[in-house]
């Protein structure tokens, strides 16, 4: 299969969401992450925008 530009596209945005959320992470034990209710949400969203992006990629002919 050949990658066009909008694949590329969309590896990168899935690229750039899933580094946001280990920035998001950044050195966060399991613990703290645990009790902080904004950390969660932001890696949530950002590990969703990646699968947005990857369903995206699936419906590219």
């Amino acid at each position: 299969m050949k990658t066009t530009e909008k694949d590329a596209l969309h590896i990168v945005a899935i690229v750039r969401a899933l580094h946001d959320a280990q920035r998001f992470l950044g050195g966060l034990s399991a613990e703290e992450f645990a009790e902080n209710d904004e950390k969660q949400n932001a890696v949530a969203m950002a590990i969703a925008r990646a699968g947005t992006c990857q369903e995206a990629l699936k419906r590219i002919p």
